[in-house]
């Protein structure tokens, strides 16, 4: 955490979420130098649903999928918010970040720690073959070109 502050660096490991209800525009690929002289943003995450609550849990499924490596980013935060019952419920105003940041900082520092841990525990091991551009994805957003929109019935 870096008060929204870019985080200069190289990016050493990028895994997006597959989700066909979640679409990413970004620019990141492994080896991307990542500058402060430049927009903060490095993805923007956004998931779709029949309804709000269906939304948030394919964005939290999708944020909890996503990985980013050599450079600080805010996911750990974007989870805890996610996360929270009052985002899930709708229950919040443009106050509400710098109302409840240092909660969502401690929640977040937590989720770093305990996700620290499980690397450690866990052998490393190559990404599948084909990644997204297997599931026939478009190359500049990542989302798939079958799922332009909900199949007919689809839930």
């Amino acid at each position: 955490w870096n008060g929204f502050a870019a985080s200069e660096g190289v990016v050493t490991r990028v895994r997006l979420p597959g989700s066909p209800w979640v679409r990413v525009d970004h620019a990141l690929e492994r080896g991307a130098r990542v500058s402060a002289r430049y927009d903060t943003l490095l993805a923007k995450v956004i998931a779709y649903g029949w309804n709000r609550l269906e939304a948030v849990e394919r964005l939290e499924a999708a944020l909890r999928d996503m990985v980013v490596g050599g450079v600080e980013t805010n996911l750990d935060l974007l989870r805890a918010v996610v996360g929270s019952g009052w985002f899930r419920s709708g229950s919040y105003d443009t106050w509400t970040l710098e109302e409840r940041l240092p909660e969502l900082l401690e929640a977040a520092g937590e989720a770093r720690a305990l996700a620290a841990e499980a690397a450690r525990a866990l052998p490393l091991t190559p990404a599948a073959p084909g990644g997204a551009a297997a599931a026939g994805a478009v190359a500049w957003h990542g989302w798939p070109r079958r799922y332009w929109a909900p199949p007919a019935g689809a839930r």
